[in-house]
């Protein structure tokens, strides 16, 4: 790659190809990334949704799906790896690539808006399934609800954020790069987080009927930090 001194600074210089690379990669990344989140919410709703008929089926279900989440995420990271340089480096982009984004950015931003709102609205609902009904399918359908608004969420956050990476924006910026190993937490690392809790919990207490309800708090939780987040950077 070349670099291009501007202000006695390195500034790692991106064509307008590379540009255009990076966005189509960073879409395919988006759908992995939230694709293994919602996976792993998934492998959680398998023993309500199927203990009652298999318990052995229930475990081997919640398995295959920490496993493919697991490899959805070792295959996002893989996917974007090359372009690891636009959340740590200075970068410097032409007027027609900056032109270019800036026009992929606008018309992606009602979608973006839509997405962030829908994916916040499923999070807070997703508590309705288990104020109408206490059993367990009530437990695995507020699971998938929780599932697919943080499946939304992320990916839409996801392609968001390649659009201020190429234009060093919100989280992106050089002052925040400079500071880069201290950025705060990913929605990926968020949610599997919250499945060691809920498993290390449940396990130690054995109060399976009663801690699920770590999952609506944990997707009410999740929504307000995507919405503040996206908030505090307009």
């Amino acid at each position: 790659m070349t670099f291009t001194d501007k202000s006695a600074e390195k500034l790692h210089l991106v064509s307008l190809e590379e540009a255009r690379n990076f966005l189509e990669i960073n879409q395919q990344y988006a759908v992995l990334r939230a694709s293994g989140v919602m996976l792993f919410i998934l492998a959680v709703a398998m023993p309500p949704l199927l203990t009652g008929i298999s318990p052995v089926l229930s475990l081997i279900f919640s398995i295959i799906f920490i496993i493919a989440g697991i490899i959805l995420y070792i295959l996002s990271v893989r996917k974007l790896r090359p372009y690891d340089y636009l959340s740590k480096e200075a970068i410097d982009i032409a007027h027609d690539v900056s032109g270019m984004v800036k026009e992929y950015q606008t018309a992606y931003n009602t979608k973006h808006m839509i997405e962030t709102l829908l994916g916040t609205v499923l999070c807070i609902l997703s508590v309705i399934p288990i104020l109408i009904s206490d059993g367990d399918f009530s437990i695995a359908l507020m699971l998938i609800i929780i599932a697919s608004g943080a499946g939304i969420l992320v990916k839409t956050g996801k392609i968001s954020s390649g659009f201020q990476k190429l234009l060093e924006e919100s989280h992106y910026s050089r002052s925040i790069k400079a500071d880069y190993p201290k950025k705060s937490i990913t929605a990926g690392y968020y949610w599997i987080t919250v499945t060691q809790i809920y498993l290390a919990w449940s396990f130690i207490s054995g109060h399976w009927e009663s801690t699920w309800m770590i999952w609506p708090l944990a997707g009410m939780l999740f929504a307000m930090i995507a919405m503040l987040k996206k908030h505090s950077h307009k």
